[in-house]
């Protein structure tokens, strides 16, 4: 059992202090019923029972109230295939097994949405096995917000159904109390709404339903702005009831799953009340059975376990109290129905009790209906609910406030006057004036009239004025088309969004052919679907020049009569658009059947670059590899703004073969060992649109630590020895250490003991090794050295072969060694 601290004190107080309409009455009520209280005119129990020591207040329904919705919702007659056939019916019947949880209530006066929704969840637990926990919440707010008045006669001497103006309330507030089951059930029934889901929007279990204490309070006498400021809120917002509550009163997520709905239903007629055998048959054949009852007598045997009535009412009306239950069961032996409350399970027996035969007998039955049958849980929500909002519209660039809080169904809402039901809400314009609005639903399609020229009353079933068709969008948060203005005959756009206001950029001050051009983002319903650019108008054709991101060419034409309209193809789509003449660089209308669009016109803001690696200032090592790291976003062409682009790498080092590198922001490079001691990354992008930004990194370069040139050693041949011109001389070196891969390798020799020899390149030749295991060598032929200038090509008395050896890093080892090669000249 829930327990309120803070509610219940208040509810108590109002009670004993005057909030009431009287002193709180003790006696023999029913089962677990310590007393009866009348809270701010509304009946209520003071539970006693079992772990409940203090008393749990439960609100009841005022009878005035329930019949307020039966006799403007009466229950449908029930054709022939729906009557009762008597059957032979078994002395008891339990149908307790199949149910789903007791729940509370608590302190609010939901009771027929209790009963309704737990007649809703036992058929689909009989129907498909699903054991579901549904929104009473949904269906109270649902059902108060689009209730309309069909017999109010205020000020009208004729009798006739009179409509209230803007300034006035038409329906009901969400967290009021009080209802019906029959138009519960009509509603959930009609194909026109369904329920959610628990989750989606749960149950407020806290007495709020007296707005009147409310900080500032909403009252019937409130305006109709007030009512659906509450009704329509999707913001999480915080309300003083009278202590500070956060809510979201109307979740959309509920609204998009608000699939569950009942099928055939059977409703009890007049006679059917008063007839045992009616219930009794219901539950025989396995059908439990939502009900309301009048309470207004006293329990005269409050101990048996079974919930009594007496032979007289008592004496207050005041006192008289409506409930709805369901009943899941009978006993002849105790002559009394087993009924599911709402009062959660520490009441009476688990949440049960038993219910006299006498209610029925003795006329307290106020309603009677029976689920038979539950649509397929995977029916798609009903549409209509769907369009239940709040809307920022905006035609042509005239901005106001569009309610949407009413369904029409002509077949339900039956006024006296024959008017059909085409309310749909109210529209606050940019005047400050209201003004009610008409129209109809269709699918996803809405066609409403707001009469510029009438913010009074007005007739629920008028279609006249400014005439808007417009889709909902797949979210369901948006409307968008076109609207046929009666004062001028002409077709302008309009859009509306649960999310406030678009705005473009202007780029005339009228509208011209000029007007277009420019960049455009286009919004099919609610998320952007593509971008476009126009950057010409052919003023005698009207056909424009452009490009689709992401795409080819754009084909469309402005039609040259009417410069307001453009026509054209995005995604295969054909579009019409209707320039805004009152709020530049925006258009709205229509893309293919079925659907709407709204654009809005801007320039493609400048890509971002930022460069995570290397940091300024880091070193890098030649010959070593390195990750660069960057990031580019913008306009990609596909209409969402900050995308991934592409990354484009330079450096500075001229002589680095790797760069440009192109397409790969991540790219791995080696720094050369040729680098210079400083180098520059540069990180460009270009966005669609052409807006290009680039941003660079410089860093060190230096040689590896610990880096030096490589150790070399001649093996062959050994320092000291002799070759005579015209041999061949084999050469071997080895070499360890410097920085691999080497770069080259030379022989050099030069004959130092002569004057003005230079060290010059030996022409060895290279022999590579042909066995496994043989070393590699060179030769080095010197035939004809005797021939080189200055005799610089032999030295009798030991010369000096070098060899040289250069890594990846040029750094250069060498070794040299003393040789001979002589040379003798023959005899003349």
């Amino acid at each position: 059992m829930h327990r309120y601290s803070t509610l219940l004190p208040l509810l108590l107080l109002l009670a004993s202090c005057g909030g009431g309409s009287g002193p709180p009455q003790t006696g023999t009520f029913g089962p677990g019923i310590r007393e009866i209280l009348s809270l701010n005119g509304v009946p209520a129990f003071k539970l006693s029972n079992g772990e409940i020591e203090n008393g749990e207040i439960e609100l009841l329904d005022k009878p005035e109230d329930t019949q307020w919705y039966l006799d403007r919702f009466p229950p449908p007659p029930a054709s022939t295939s729906q009557r009762v056939r008597l059957q032979d019916l078994p002395a008891s019947v339990d149908l307790s097994a199949y149910q789903t949880p007791v729940k509370d209530q608590n302190p609010r006066g939901t009771c027929t949405n209790f009963a309704v929704v737990a007649a809703l969840e036992v058929r689909y637990k009989r129907q498909y096995g699903l054991s579901l926990d549904l929104s009473e919440q949904w269906l109270n707010h649902f059902q108060k917000m689009d209730a309309l008045d069909t017999q109010d006669t205020t000020n009208d001497s004729t009798g006739d159904h009179r409509p209230k103006a803007p300034g006035t309330l038409e329906n009901q507030l969400g967290m009021w109390g009080g209802g019906s089951v029959v138009y519960n059930l009509r509603l959930l029934s009609s194909g026109k709404l369904g329920i959610p889901e628990e989750g989606a929007m749960p149950y407020f279990s806290g007495n709020n339903g007296d707005s009147s204490l409310w900080n500032p309070p909403i009252t019937s006498s409130s305006s109709q702005r007030t009512i659906d400021d509450f009704n329509l809120s999707q913001q999480s917002v915080t309300y003083k009831m009278p202590y500070p509550t956060t809510l979201t009163v109307l979740p959309q997520n509920a609204q998009n799953t608000a699939r569950y709905q009942a099928g055939q239903v059977i409703y009890a007629s007049s006679s059917d009340l008063g007839s045992l055998d009616w219930f009794k048959t219901q539950l025989a054949s396995g059908s439990e059975v939502a009900f309301s009852v009048l309470l207004d007598s006293d329990d005269p045997n409050p101990n048996n376990n079974i919930w009594e009535i007496a032979d007289k009412p008592r004496t207050d009306p005041k006192t008289w109290a409506g409930h709805a239950m369901l009943m899941v069961g009978y006993d002849d032996s105790k002559r009394a129905f087993r009924v599911k409350n709402s009062w959660g399970t520490g009441w009476a027996e688990g949440g049960y009790v038993w219910f006299s035969y006498d209610f029925v007998t003795k006329g307290k039955m106020r309603e009677g209906a029976v689920v038979k049958s539950v649509l397929p849980p995977n029916t798609a929500p009903p549409s209509e609910p769907l369009f239940i909002g709040r809307y920022s519209l905006d035609h042509d660039g005239w901005q106001g406030i569009l309610d949407l809080y009413h369904i029409p169904d002509p077949n339900l809402f039956k006024f006296q006057s024959g008017t059909p039901d085409r309310r749909l809400g109210t529209y606050y314009g940019p005047d400050g004036l209201g003004r009610r609005v008409n129209g109809t639903l269709s699918g996803r399609k809405i066609d409403f009239y707001i009469d510029w020229n009438n913010p009074g009353a007005r007739s629920y079933g008028e279609l006249s004025g400014l005439h808007f068709t417009g889709y909902l969008s797949t979210d369901n948060q948006s409307l968008t088309g076109t609207m046929l203005d009666n004062r001028d005959g002409q077709t302008y756009g309009f859009y509306g969004l649960k999310r406030g206001y678009l705005s473009g950029i202007s780029s005339d001050s009228s509208v011209t052919l000029n007007s277009y051009v420019g960049n455009w983002q286009v919004y099919g319903l609610e998320v952007p679907t593509g971008n476009f650019s126009i950057t010409a108008v052919n003023p005698s054709t009207g056909q424009v020049t452009g490009k689709v991101f992401g795409g080819g060419a754009l084909t469309g034409t402005v039609n040259t009569a009417n410069p307001r309209l453009l026509s054209f193809q995005l995604n295969g789509v054909t579009y019409q658009g209707y320039l805004f003449g009152h709020e530049a660089g925006v258009m709205a209308g229509t893309a293919g059947p079925g659907t709407g669009f709204v654009a809005t016109r801007s320039d493609f803001s400048t890509p971002l670059v930022s460069i995570q690696n290397p940091a300024p200032g880091d070193t890098l090592y030649r010959t070593q590899s390195y990750t660069l790291a960057g990031q580019a976003t913008g306009d990609n062409g596909s209409g969402f703004a900050n995308q991934p682009l592409p990354c484009t790498w330079t450096s500075s080092d001229a002589g680095d073969s790797q760069f440009p590198i192109s397409g790969n922001c991540t790219p791995t490079i080696q720094i050369r060992p040729g680098s210079p001691s400083s180098v520059t990354f540069t990180l460009s992008t270009t966005a669609y649109g052409g807006k290009s930004a680039q941003t660079g990194v410089t860093v060190n370069v230096q040689n590896p630590p610990n880096s030096g040139p490589p150790v070399v050693s001649i093996l062959e041949p050994v320092s000291g020895s002799a070759g005579s011109v015209g041999t061949s001389v084999f050469l071997r070196a080895s070499w360890v250490g410097g920085t691999a891969p080497y770069n080259g390798v030379r022989w050099t020799w030069q004959a130092t003991h002569k004057a003005g020899c230079a060290e010059t390149d030996i022409p060895a030749v290279y022999h590579p090794p042909i066995y496994q295991g043989q070393e590699p060598y060179w030769s080095w032929d010197t035939t004809g050295a005797q021939n080189v200038a200055n005799g610089c090509g032999f030295d009798n008395d030991a010369g000096t072969i070098r060899f040289y050896v250069t890594d990846s890093l040029n750094l250069t080892g060498s070794a040299s060694i003393l040789f001979k090669l002589t040379y003798v000249p023959p005899p003349n």
